[in-house]
């Protein structure tokens, strides 16, 4: 039995907390039925009932306000679904590419010049 009332402490405890810093980081705009400074008083002097409440009323159910919502529509929420990012992705990973592209070409022709003119070269100690 005491391992029960144990239980049911530490949820109670849980809960209060949750709805005591959902209720410090909600806007006052999202929070019903009461002010934030009295949800927060009635969450703390009385943690179950005020947790239950708030959450069941002033909560309303809008859950915490999503920095990655604007004016209700999503948007993108990582830099992989963002395309305006990735487009910028491809777009520089194609530039270097050409780049890597352009230095090993140079590359080879000074290497064939090299070559060409070693051929050419009159051997200094030759005939």
């Amino acid at each position: 039995m005491i391992r029960f009332g144990l239980l049911v402490g530490i949820v109670a405890l849980v809960l209060a907390i949750y709805a005591l810093v959902d209720c410090l980081q909600r806007p006052d705009s999202q929070i019903k039925g009461l002010p934030k400074f009295v949800w927060l008083v009635l969450i703390i002097l009385f943690p179950l009932a005020g947790a239950v409440g708030y959450l069941w009323v002033g909560a309303n159910g809008q859950g915490r306000s999503n920095p990655h919502l604007r004016n209700g529509s999503p948007t993108p929420q990582g830099p992989d679904d963002d395309e305006d990012f990735l487009r910028s992705l491809r777009q520089r990973a194609q530039e270097q590419r050409d780049e890597y592209q352009r230095q090993l070409k140079d590359k080879q022709l000074d290497d064939w010049q090299a070559e060409q003119n070693q051929k050419h070269e009159p051997d200094p100690d030759g005939p």
